[in-house]
């Protein structure tokens, strides 16, 4: 597993817990990137398979919607064959590019399930005088990467890892 899909599995195993999720069927993560976007299928708050897919955020566009979700069809077709899952309870879009939209309204016509677009960021709080990284407010980077790991290195008592903005001002 890449460290970003380590950081992904970590935040989502936090966004689980926070909001009382049981899944009985598995679930989708979907988690965009700028380079990449991250297909995750848990099952009972468990990693079960993940794979990247060169597809760039910026390419979330009607046009290039098509190949994505081929990708993720024949990802779900594999997975059925090899019987790892049979069914698809609910994907999460994990991003804050507004542009995520259009990936989950092309979903919606092809997979008959419930399909949430989530903001890693939407129940982060930092404390006043933190510096929050730039790279967390862009919507083609993936945040739930970052504060996965950010989240995981502070259960293992290596954190905080966001340190006071020092700049005079």
């Amino acid at each position: 597993i890449a460290l970003s899909s380590e950081g992904v599995c970590l935040w989502f195993r936090n966004f689980s817990q926070k909001n009382n999720l049981r899944d009985l069927s598995p679930v989708v993560l979907l988690d965009i990137d700028t380079k990449n976007i991250d297909i995750s299928f848990y099952h009972r708050e468990k990693l079960i398979f993940t794979r990247s897919v060169a597809f760039l955020a910026a390419d979330l566009n009607s046009a290039k919607l098509d190949s994505l979700v081929e990708e993720f069809r024949k990802t779900f077709a594999t997975l059925q064959r090899d019987q790892v899952v049979s069914e698809i309870g609910k994907i999460y879009i994990a991003s804050a590019a507004p542009e995520s939209s259009l990936l989950a309204d092309k979903l919606r016509q092809e997979f008959p399930c419930a399909i949430e677009l989530v903001n890693p960021l939407r129940e982060i709080s930092f404390e006043k005088g933190l510096m929050v990284p730039p790279v967390l407010h862009q919507g083609n980077c993936s945040g739930s990467a970052i504060l996965g790991l950010v989240l995981g290195a502070e259960q293992e008592g290596i954190g905080p890892l966001f340190h006071p903005d020092r700049r005079a001002g």
